[in-house]
């Protein structure tokens, strides 16, 4: 599993409600969705958050997709603050466990 936690730009599909990425550009290379494998909320307190107030809650929308080379993905949309703005957070190698 590789770690990355860096923005990257995603491809949507049209009118969607719930963004849900049919491909993404990580470090100039574009990766196609072939499957998306899950969808979750993140709403929780990052760890070491002195006060727990909803200015400190996280806003996030992750999704585990699988791409054209067989390889697994975590993505996730941040949406706190009333900025919207994509990241990848790590990668699983075809061949290994997610």
């Amino acid at each position: 599993m590789d770690l990355y936690s860096e923005p990257i730009e995603v491809e949507l599909p049209a009118g969607a409600v719930t963004p849900s990425p049919t491909a993404f550009t990580c470090r100039g290379e574009r990766h196609a969705v072939v499957e998306l494998l899950s969808a979750w909320q993140d709403a929780g307190f990052p760890s070491g958050a002195r006060r727990r107030s909803w200015l400190e809650r996280r806003h996030r929308n992750y999704f585990r997709v699988r791409t054209e080379d067989e390889s697994v993905w975590e993505v996730y949309l941040e949406r706190g603050s009333g900025r919207r703005k994509w990241y990848v957070s790590r990668r699983w190698n075809p061949g290994e466990e997610a």
